[in-house]
């Protein structure tokens, strides 16, 4: 982050010039050939990932819960802003440090500052014109940043596979269902229970997507049975731990917060009848509510639709 910073012809970097909600250069697609730098040059693969609505979207809503996390809106009270206060902290620390670095490195170019001077600059021309630059310009009034994210989404756990047939347990893997219309941010979620994982910062499920996580991301390309390499999935990893072979596998979806999203002990997995066993009468019923879309109790895999799916599950978590 260069706190507003940028290189211009004949000065370098070496200026007093704060661009803060200046587009091109403070456009949140910056980089992109719409959006270049004040040279003109773009990332050729900057663009080429933006041009695609899919995964524009998908960078915008990790964007929006990281202004949300981090900047914050502009009307918070000064009292609560986080990364305002994170320097205030930094610098009541290291008094010391910066007038050693004063007389280490005296000012040679632009406005001589106190760091308590700089400091306010940095508070109020750039982090504060930011925030109105992101969530009003490109947010509100230029609808290209969405909304903040539903506090809980609905993300279920989908299909559970316990025991691979090949035997090889690498091939293992928990799928996430996002059954909301728009992208949902799961960074800083984690998976409990017999495995363990942690979504690292910008892990995003496209809107009614899906995603699968794995112990090893290779081998799960390598599957020979769907879901597989080549076939456009989102896949994440690797956790620690294996799938128990328990119908009833304790595994749980956290969010950021310690909420409990989805549980896959809500029942035993694949038991759609209810009657404590998985086996032929819960395929019948799948067959007898064949192609339902949106809730339904043969719904399996919680994927909104009764289909073949809903059969594989069955099969893979058979106990008679």
């Amino acid at each position: 982050m260069t706190f507003g910073r940028i290189s211009i012809p004949d000065q370098g970097l070496l200026n007093d010039t704060i661009t803060s909600s200046e587009d091109p250069q403070s456009h949140p697609l910056f980089g992109d050939q719409d959006h270049p730098k004040v040279t003109g040059k773009w990332n050729k693969l900057i663009d080429a990932i933006y041009r695609v609505p899919e995964l524009q979207a998908l960078y915008l809503r990790h964007l929006r819960s990281q202004m949300d996390l981090i900047l914050q809106p502009p009307d918070t009270e000064v009292e609560n802003r986080r990364i305002d206060n994170r320097i205030d902290e930094l610098a009541s620390t290291n008094t010391l440090e910066m007038s050693l670095d004063l007389k280490k490195w005296p000012y040679e170019w632009g406005l001589e500052q106190t760091h308590q001077q700089a400091i306010q600059i940095l508070k109020s021309d750039y982090l504060q014109q930011r925030r109105i630059h992101l969530y009003h310009t490109h947010g509100e009034l230029g609808d290209l940043i969405p909304p903040a994210q539903v506090e809980t989404p609905d993300i279920k756990l989908g299909q559970i596979l316990a025991q691979p047939s090949s035997g090889d347990s690498n091939e293992e893997f928990i799928e996430l269902i996002n059954n909301e219309p728009g992208p949902i941010d799961i960074s800083g979620w984690r998976l409990a229970g017999d495995v363990s994982f942690t979504f690292a910062s910008g892990s995003v499920i496209p809107g009614m997507g899906n995603a699968y996580v794995s112990p090893e991301i290779r081998t799960f390309r390598l599957r020979t049975n769907s879901p597989t390499g080549g076939e456009g999935h989102l896949v994440l990893g690797p956790f620690s731990g294996h799938v128990s072979a328990d119908p009833c596998e304790e595994i749980l979806l956290v969010d950021r917060d310690q909420n409990t999203i989805d549980s896959s002990c809500d029942g035993i997995i694949g038991d759609v009848t209810g009657d404590g066993i998985v086996g032929i009468n819960d395929i019948l019923q799948i067959i007898s509510d064949w192609g339902c879309n949106g809730p339904c109790d043969s719904d399996a895999n919680h994927d909104q639709t009764v289909d073949t799916d809903d059969i594989l599950l069955i099969i893979q978590n058979w106990t008679v």
